[in-house]
Parts: C-alpha cells; sequence; structure tokens
C-alpha cells in the first residue's frame, strides 16, 4: 500500500560501527526507497534527502544526503520496522530504544524497550503513541517488532504483532492486539 510505485524501507543510520548489533545512540532513522520494478537495481535506490520549500519529499541516490526521518535521544535498535495500518490509515513505526543494554553473556541491546510511533507519510511526521516495556509479564530479552499486514482483523484495528527474542524468548513469537483511542 504504498503511496506510489516505490517500495519504502527504514534503517537505522549507524552511529557506533563497533557495535552494530545494539542500540545506536543517538539514534536516528533513515528512509529509502526504490521503484518496484527496479528492485535489485542498486543504483535506483534513493534516500530520503528533507522537504523542498513546498514541504514535499526530497530524494537523492547520494547516501550522504540522507536525513533522518526519525530521532530518538536515547537511541534507536538495529531493526526498525514499518508497516501501514489500514484500520489506523497511518504508518505505524516500532523498534527499541533505551541505553544499549549489555547482559554478560554478549553485545546485545536487547531489552525489551519499544517505542510505536505514527506518520501519515513514510517520511513523516512521526508521534510516539507508544514507549515503555514491551510485556513486562514475559522474560525482558524481546526485540525485532513488527506488525504482519496479512493479519490485520476488524478493519486493520486488531493486529498480530510478531517478534523475536533471545533466551527464553529465541523463537518467531506473537502477540494480537487492538488499536484503541482517538484518532
Amino acid at each position: 500500500l504504498a503511496p506510489d510505485a516505490h517500495v519504502y524501507t527504514v534503517a537505522a543510520q549507524v552511529t557506533d560501527e563497533l557495535i552494530l548489533s545494539i542500540v545506536q545512540r543517538p539514534g536516528k532513522i533513515v528512509l529509502v526507497r526504490v521503484p518496484k520494478l527496479a528492485i535489485e537495481d542498486r543504483g535506483a535506490y534513493e534516500f530520503y534527502a528533507g522537504q523542498d520549500s513546498t514541504g514535499q519529499p526530497k530524494w537523492s541516490t547520494d547516501a550522504a544526503d540522507k536525513v533522518p526521518i526519525y530521532e530518538d535521544p536515547l537511541g534507536v535498535g538495529p531493526w526498525p520496522q514499518m508497516s501501514f495500518v489500514p484500520g489506523l490509515e497511518r504508518l505505524v513505526y516500532t523498534n527499541q530504544h533505551g541505553d544499549g543494554f549489555v547482559p554478560p553473556s554478549g553485545t546485545t541491546g536487547w531489552k525489551s524497550l519499544l517505542t510505536m510511533a505514527e506518520a501519515p507519510h513514510p517520511w513523516g511526521p512521526w508521534t510516539v503513541f507508544y514507549r515503555d516495556l514491551f510485556c513486562p509479564q514475559i522474560d525482558q530479552s524481546v526485540f525485532q517488532w513488527n506488525f504482519a499486514p496479512k493479519w490485520f482483523r476488524n478493519g486493520g484495528r486488531e493486529f498480530t504483532l510478531t517478534f523475536s527474542g533471545n533466551r527464553v524468548n529465541e523463537s518467531w513469537d506473537t502477540l494480537d492486539g487492538k488499536f484503541t483511542g482517538a484518532q
């Protein structure tokens, strides 16, 4: 359901190359697009490069021109996701945030701190609507949250959220839920 003939994706901008598997701080998310018919052509990819004087998005094939669509001083995880939610008629961003927690067993950023934000366009503006510990009743070792578009129900107001984790959550996990509140 992209707004045009492109496929869009988001990525965490690397701010510390020595620790790619943990929360990048400061956190910046960049937007990349490619025409649907040229997805295998690396030269066809474009980076969001801000807005022009009329508020329209600018695009560049030069990665040096990229401008973040979302920033978080607390950091962002390495696996951001963006999904169109038909029940909200909005895009929803999911990712971890936090301090780059490093458990004794290795260099990971998994601390189950979930941020969700919504926007009318892939380039924003993004508004955070959830920012907390994800499911405090389960082990705090989950990450990489994503809505499964095929499993939206009730016009998109109900969802299945998929996520993965480590330790006891080292599996493909799902959680059903619904969006509530005013739009």
